[in-house]
């Protein structure tokens, strides 16, 4: 390209007589411009995808592959197991805090309800439907302790706030990949760990 910006404007100010380059040479020369252009940009695209995944490298990332990090929250994929937990000994335990679960499937409330009272956390739901008002969404979130986000059922617009309130409040928040109650437990146990770790 730089070739082709010196040839125009050397021939412009007339340093280069028209009669100098002809058609054919002008088209070879473009075409091995572009052509060139093209292999440094592959080149480069080979380079990028070469390179390591840097959320492989965050310090953020849990050591258990099922969890990635967003650059806010940890986000679930994997199910939770009772087999890890008897290996760790543990019983989640979130000492009282508030859960704010935004979205997830309104049938699954009451068990979602269950397993957050099993681990001594106190249960809370905005859904974002008709019957919630997305203008009350922030103050859900200032009341609650924690937050728990199932990314594949919920509003749009309640998950940009979600994620714009805990990003900049540092407020603990675990995306779920899925709304079933596997994933909802491995949610909790991040929940649980934040509590430990905090």
């Amino acid at each position: 390209m730089k070739f082709l910006k010196k040839l125009a404007l050397a021939t412009a100010s007339g340093a280069i007589p028209p009669s100098h380059c002809t058609d054919s040479e002008f088209i070879g020369a473009f075409f091995s411009c572009c052509l060139h252009s093209f292999t440094n940009l592959l080149h480069t695209g080979k380079k990028k995808l070469d390179c390591p995944d840097p959320q492989a490298t965050n310090p953020r990332t849990a050591s258990n592959t099922s969890t990635s990090v967003i650059d806010w929250a940890p986000l679930i994929k994997a199910t939770f197991s009772p087999e890890a937990d008897s290996q760790n000994g543990t019983r989640c335990r979130l000492s009282g805090r508030s859960v704010l679960c935004v979205g997830g499937r309104i049938k699954l409330y009451p068990e979602y309800n269950r397993l957050i009272k099993n681990c001594d956390g106190c249960f809370m739901a905005f859904h974002g439907s008709s019957r919630d008002s997305l203008e009350d969404l922030p103050r859900f979130l200032k009341q609650a302790d924690m937050i728990l986000c199932p990314v594949d059922c919920v509003n749009h617009e309640a998950f940009f706030t979600v994620r714009h309130y805990c990003k900049y409040s540092g407020k603990p928040c675990v995306l779920l990949e899925r709304s079933e109650i596997k994933h909802f437990k491995a949610g909790i146990r991040k929940l649980a760990e934040m509590v430990v770790s905090r």
